[in-house]
């Protein structure tokens, strides 16, 4: 046993030692970086149908700034107040269908008063959807949608609308009033005295006060539900500043009831500090899974005029980010061996070593034969 283990078969083994343990140590450890996931900060580019948001912060946020529109349809209002100087009411036996407009003789004067009060009818889900009429000499201007701390759903039934729905949270908000609008009003009474005519939607024209042109609304806690039509050549709605979110959902229900991705195009997952990573591209489609959301900032809603739909940008960094076709949804977040490899200490640290290591044998080897 002394003599084997002074003989040559013993060298050979040490030195098979000392090749295999460290490269089975750097291979672990490699391994070990290359499955260690971390939150990663990422810029995403979608095109989407609809997307649930959950604000972030305590405090209320801007989240769509004032703007001319050409409609505005308003559910889940209280109440709903502005001060006309004139009021005139359709009779909708004489609609002309094919110019989607009243004639002049179709319209009746009703008395003014000081205020126009309207409010929903009962428990039913009342609308009222306001639009500038022929010839108005003004313009319709939404004022700031204000969010806070809840859902927000963000879709577009149509190109060329922004649909905003806020649940659970009470809204006060106005409209400024061109010239003169149409107001169509569904399963809505008015404060004072019953219509005139008989049916579940009236449409009123309105001529506002010079000095009063805003109609105001107010809602529940049970939240609000907000359509805005934006004119020809300015459809991009209009974020105050960056919109600080917690928590961002790409689902849709399909026709079973089944979810389904919200994807509508090409889209791209962009590591913002590692420019030199490849960008994850995105197809129709393909599932988005964020969570775990750190100063993650809504920073663009741009809505398709061609195919429909919204174009959202969003910054900042997720703990949780998964993409994919369904079946073949992997994990998109950057590892620590990416992040190691990209650091440029290291990489000259271990260039370094690289030489360093095999020359220092090398050393040994070539004085071990001078001494033989």
């Amino acid at each position: 046993m002394n003599r084997w283990w002074d003989s040559p078969a013993r060298a050979r083994l040490i030195s098979l030692a000392w090749i295999v343990l460290p490269s089975a140590v750097v291979a672990l450890l490699v391994l070990g970086l290359i499955r260690w996931r971390v939150p990663t900060a990422v810029e995403i580019d979608v095109s989407v149908r609809r997307t649930e948001l959950r604000t972030h912060g305590p405090d209320p946020q801007v989240l769509l700034d004032s703007a001319e529109v050409r409609s505005v349809s308003l559910r889940g209002f209280e109440e709903l107040r502005l001060s006309p100087a004139a009021v005139w009411i359709a009779d909708p036996a004489k609609y002309d269908l094919e110019r989607d407009t009243y004639p002049d003789d179709a319209w009746t004067v009703l008395p003014a008063g000081q205020s126009l009060i309207l409010r929903p009818a009962g428990g039913t889900a009342a609308t009222l959807t306001i639009r500038p009429a022929a010839k108005s000499g003004g313009s319709l201007v939404l004022d700031r949608i204000f969010a806070g701390r809840r859902d927000v759903t963000l879709e577009s039934p149509e190109p060329g609308s922004l649909a905003v729905r806020l649940p659970g949270q009470g809204q006060t908000g106005a409209f400024s009033l061109p010239g003169e609008s149409w107001l169509v009003a569904d399963y809505c009474i008015r404060d004072g005295a019953p219509w005139p005519q008989q049916g579940q939607s009236v449409t009123l024209r309105v001529r506002p006060r010079q000095n009063s042109r805003l109609l105001e609304f107010s809602s529940s806690e049970s939240g609000v539900w907000l359509a805005v039509v934006y004119l020809p050549g300015r459809q991009k709605p209009v974020l105050a500043r960056d919109f600080a979110v917690e928590q961002v959902e790409f689902l849709d229900q399909g026709p079973t009831g089944q979810p389904v991705s919200a994807l509508t195009g090409p889209g791209t997952v962009r590591y913002v500090d590692y420019p030199g990573i490849e960008p994850v591209q995105l197809n129709r489609n393909d599932f988005l899974v964020l969570g775990d959301l750190r100063d993650f900032l809504l920073r663009k809603v741009e809505l398709l005029e061609r195919e429909g739909g919204l174009r959202l940008l969003f910054r900042g960094v997720a703990g949780r980010l998964s993409g994919g076709p369904k079946g073949s949804i992997r994990d998109l977040r950057l590892t620590q061996f990416d992040i190691l490899w990209r650091n440029r200490a290291l990489v000259t640290l271990f260039t370094v070593l690289v030489w360093l290591v095999p020359t220092l044998l090398a050393v040994r080897g070539f004085f071990r034969e001078l001494h033989r």
